[in-house]
């Protein structure tokens, strides 16, 4: 069956799931709520299904009107990141891979891209100097962690010198409207569902993350990244990464084979048609957890 992606995230009739615990009812801006500069601040909630079956924290931070030298700065992004990184909980082992992107097909796109992949989890900051603007994604699955949204805005402020900022927090419907987006930086589509037991290796999960940028009109700026990582209660899981000049693209499987897909763009691609290509690649997506949001709604464009 074809997969609407306009039907699925208008539909009327399915019901939101219950705000996430550790997700705040109102926006939070921070102790300087009252400054001028932040008053322009905005949190947008968007939404995954209860169907899915984990409890996720995914936090998009997009910030503006930093300063282009700290942007640019690749041993401080390297810094921030890896401080922030175990400051959330999530440092360790895998490694932290920083990619300077300074001799593009588009000299203003120019910037620095920093991610991690761990275990049910990512967290990615793609920086963009000659705009001064960041964006941030931080997703983790499973785990508990107190203010996460608050700690990436904090650090973003204060290592960048950000005066604006968005935060989405991915636990509650509404989504945005979709018709921001030509307008916007770019598209953040994300879903759910269940793989098959003979998708369940990093050798599916490398081919498919491999595939995805030629069959949006993307470009892959390295290879993609998959690990598999096993609890002391031998719970099996499988993540993965593709970086590509626009952004990212990441997989999370748990041991049931249930997973968890995004796939963020600074360019417009036809939603449609990936969805389309993903049903035929094998993935049995669960509609009611597709999500869509403009991220980038203030990103000049000029």
């Amino acid at each position: 069956m074809t997969t609407h992606i306009s039907d699925a995230i208008f539909d009327k009739n399915i019901s939101p799931p219950s705000s996430q615990e550790g997700f705040p009812a109102e926006p939070f801006l921070g102790d300087d709520v009252d400054t001028p500069e932040w008053h322009a601040a905005r949190m947008v909630i968007v939404g995954v299904a209860a169907t899915v079956k984990a409890e996720i924290i995914h936090v998009m931070y997009d910030g503006y009107e930093g300063d282009p030298n700290k942007l640019a700065d690749v041993e401080g992004v390297y810094n921030l990141c890896y401080t922030l990184a175990k400051g959330l909980g999530i440092g360790g082992k895998e490694a932290l891979h920083v990619i300077p992107y300074f001799k593009g097909l588009v000299p203003e796109d120019s910037g620095v891209s920093a991610l991690f992949v761990y275990p049910q989890g990512h967290f990615t900051v793609h920086t963009f100097d000659k705009k001064g603007t960041v964006f941030v994604d931080f997703a983790v699955i499973g785990k508990e962690i107190a203010n996460p949204a608050e700690a990436i805005q904090r650090a973003m402020r204060s290592t960048f010198e950000i005066k604006r900022d968005e935060i989405f927090l991915r636990g509650t419907n509404p989504v945005d409207d979709p018709a921001e987006i030509p307008s916007a930086f770019g598209p953040h589509l994300t879903f759910g569902g269940q793989l098959s037991p003979d998708q369940m290796s990093l050798d599916w999960m490398y081919d498919f993350l491999e595939k995805i940028p030629k069959a949006i009109g993307m470009t892959p700026i390295a290879p993609p990244r998959v690990i598999r990582s096993t609890t002391p209660e031998g719970l099996t899981y499988r993540d993965g990464m593709a970086v590509i000049a626009e952004s990212h693209i990441t997989i999370h499987v748990d041991d049931s084979g249930t997973f968890l897909f995004d796939i963020f763009s600074c360019k417009a691609f036809d939603i449609e048609s990936f969805m389309q290509w993903a049903e035929s690649f094998g993935l049995k997506v669960d509609v009611p957890t597709i999500t869509l949001a403009a991220r980038g709604r203030d990103f000049p464009r000029s």
